[in-house]
């Protein structure tokens, strides 16, 4: 009994210079650091029983008999039955029924060298590494020279004594504990597993080949006393017998297939987190396959390609450049088993000791996108097919794992967005409560002052008061209109008519009307002549006005510049404030419906948090562009961008001046497409 591959394990990384040869070398190497004890006591024990059998005068044998059981060891060898444990197989052979024969015509000695050399033979044929290979002949030398000198301790050698052929059995069946016990012990060492559960799995598959196979061996070896031809009478049985034990070690080998893949699915079906959920399906593939490593990539929300990679280290995320290659391998290689090359040297890199990789691959169509790569270290073998199927099987139940797992993170998204919307909910409703009630309040206040007090008041006094009112009017108008016009977004049903402005004109106007606000820190610079633009004059002034309140409100020590310019398809208009500025990973957060950076309750600004996701989605309106950008030295930079009027000599004749659009009429937005409303936080 072997296994394959023993010098499969995983260490550390080597470097990625390296190429693929070189790194699986020093895997081996290190493996073989691990394994060279072990092989150590095979020769040890090997030795001590060969030092016993001399002594007691037992030695090889006469020539003729070793090179025939010589070469019948090695043909035995040919005709295997495998059983996989993990990445690794154990692999039974009709050399229990060669060896029981070999107990009448060799000494311990003999037998130990003939079976050592056939199983040498046998492994040189099936060019198996060299590791193995030495830990295979250091096996098959002391288990049968133990077995040898087991047979010769019993005392009955007769080969017409009846004791004699319980005695080669019990002797077959010492045989099979030694190597069982050895191989447990390598794949222990190497996987880093329990001794015991090792054992567990292979010995009663061992024990019941060597009971099936043994008495062939004693029973051949009786007819060849009465007849040269006699055994060719076995030859049905022979054949039937190793028919049956090949099927009774697939069975038992699909059996365990079927039990891991089930406990695959058990282990994955709760899965919640869809990195979680690759990681593990990818550590259950590289069980399924036998591999040292394993790959899993699917989709995430937004359909690109994520994957999670493990090893005998762990589990981490897959690289791009990993992701690439599995998807480019799976392409044309889904539901085989392939040679690893040069042209894959990401995949290569992945675990150093890899030589083939087993693929299997699910549509778009299914559940989830799932594309599954499993890294061995031996070449594709007579089990490729059956390592192929167990993972395409399990890749269908990696797709509904990952859509679960995906539909899960998305719930949890969107309970924890409706969480926040009905928390900004209340926090919008709280703020235009206090915007509504400010300039309410003002104009109440200064109306019932008129009405008690209106012969007492000063002329002078009088005025001030109906300009506060209007002037508070004036705030409560806008807010009313900012309100209509976000429902409007909503609805989709605001317009803006395409008309010349005059910009230089429309941004002196609005210099004057914002002096006031403003305290004289606006500043206009002109770049070129004067810049006429296609936009609606009052959507225009609009976004102005919104951007200069901004930064009034936010930036109320630092000048304020409105830069305007123009080249030959756009105007610019870039208002910049030297104030605090906004964070990175704000900038893009601001242009959202009610979103206010500073959420407490001490904040001393107001506001909706509406001005800047208007003046975006009218400078849409207006086939433009809003950005913002950082100001050098901090503060912000609003930069408009609007489509410029052709030239005068080729301007084409001006439609009738837009209609005026009345203060509270409910703006369509045509050209738009917006989001559900989302109350987030204002600015």
């Amino acid at each position: 009994m072997d296994r394959q591959p023993l010098d499969g394990l995983l260490m550390e990384r080597s470097g990625l210079g390296l190429d693929a040869p070189t790194r699986r070398l020093r895997a081996s190497r290190r493996i073989g650091l691990r394994v060279a004890p072990l092989i150590a006591a095979e020769l040890a024990l090997a030795a001590l029983f060969a030092i016993l059998a001399r002594h007691a005068g037992h030695l090889v044998g006469h020539p003729g008999p070793l090179v025939f059981y010589t070469v019948a060891f090695a043909c035995a060898g040919a005709f295997n039955m495998r059983l996989e444990f993990r990445r690794h197989q154990f692999t039974f052979t009709l050399a229990d029924a060669v060896l029981t024969a070999s107990f009448f015509a060799l000494g311990p000695i003999g037998i130990g060298i003939a079976a050592a050399i056939g199983e040498g033979v046998s492994l040189g044929i099936q060019r198996v590494s060299p590791l193995k290979t030495t830990y295979n002949i250091g096996n098959r030398l002391a288990s049968a020279i133990v077995a040898g000198v087991t047979f010769e301790a019993i005392g009955h050698t007769g080969a017409g004594d009846v004791a004699a052929w319980g005695a080669a059995i019990a002797a077959a069946l010492c045989f099979s504990c030694i190597d069982t016990f050895f191989t447990a012990a390598a794949l222990a060492t190497v996987e880093q597993t329990r001794f015991r559960s090792v054992v567990m799995s292979s010995a009663p598959t061992a024990a019941l080949t060597t009971l099936a196979a043994a008495p062939l061996g004693v029973i051949t070896m009786t007819l060849a006393r009465q007849s040269f031809f006699a055994p060719l009478l076995l030859l049905p049985i022979v054949i039937a017998v190793m028919l049956n034990s090949r099927h009774a070690a697939a069975q038992r080998d699909e059996h365990l297939r079927f039990e891991r893949l089930y406990e695959a699915s058990a282990r994955t079906a709760h899965v919640v987190g869809l990195d979680d959920a690759l990681h593990l399906l990818a550590v259950e593939a590289k069980g399924l396959a036998t591999g040292l490593g394993a790959i899993c990539c699917t989709t995430d929300a937004t359909g690109a390609w994520i994957g999670a990679s493990v090893d005998d280290r762990g589990a981490h995320p897959a690289s791009p450049a990993v992701i690439r290659e599995l998807l480019f391998i799976a392409s044309d290689n889904d539901g085989r088993e392939v040679v690893l090359g040069p042209g894959t040297p990401a995949l290569n890199a992945v675990v150093d000791a890899a030589a083939s990789v087993v693929i299997a691959r699910v549509s778009p169509e299914q559940a989830a996108p799932i594309a599954i790569a499993v890294l061995r270290e031996g070449q594709p073998d007579i089990g490729a097919d059956t390592r192929v199927q167990t993972l395409a099987a399990f890749a269908h139940h990696a797709s509904l794992t990952t859509a679960n797992a995906r539909l899960y993170a998305e719930l949890e998204s969107a309970l924890a967005r409706q969480i926040d919307l009905n928390r900004q909910k209340g926090d919008f409703v709280a703020a235009v409560s206090h915007e509504l009630r400010t300039p309410l309040a003002v104009m109440l206040a200064a109306t019932h002052t008129l009405r008690k007090l209106a012969d007492r008041i000063p002329e002078s006094k009088r005025l001030e008061l109906l300009d506060a009112s209007i002037e508070q009017g004036s705030r409560l108008q806008r807010l009313i209109d900012e309100l209509l016009l976000v429902a409007a977004a909503e609805h989709e049903e605001a317009t803006a008519s395409e008309c010349e402005t005059d910009v230089a004109e429309l941004v002196a106007e609005i210099e004057r009307e914002t002096r006031p606000t403003t305290a004289g820190r606006l500043r206009v610079v002109t770049n070129g002549p004067g810049a006429r633009a296609i936009a609606e004059p009052a959507r225009l002034r609009q976004i102005m006005l919104n951007l200069i309140d901004n930064a009034s409100k936010y930036a109320p020590d630092s000048s304020i510049e409105l830069r305007v310019s123009r080249d030959d398809s756009a105007v610019r208009l870039a208002l910049v404030d030297h104030g605090p500025g906004i964070p990175e990973a704000d900038r893009t957060r601001v242009f959202e419906q009610f979103v206010q950076l500073d959420q407490s309750s001490t904040r001393r600004q107001g506001g909706t948090g509406l001005g800047l996701y208007l003046c975006r989605q009218l400078a849409t309106l207006l086939n433009g562009a809003l950005i913002l950008e950082p100001t050098p030295g901090g503060g912000c930079c609003f930069t408009l961008t609007i489509p410029a009027a052709p030239p005068a000599e080729a301007a084409p004749t001006v439609s009738p001046a837009p209609r005026p659009t009345p203060a509270v009429e409910p703006p369509r937005f045509e050209s738009i497409r917006t989001r559900p409303a989302e109350f987030a936080r204002p600015h």
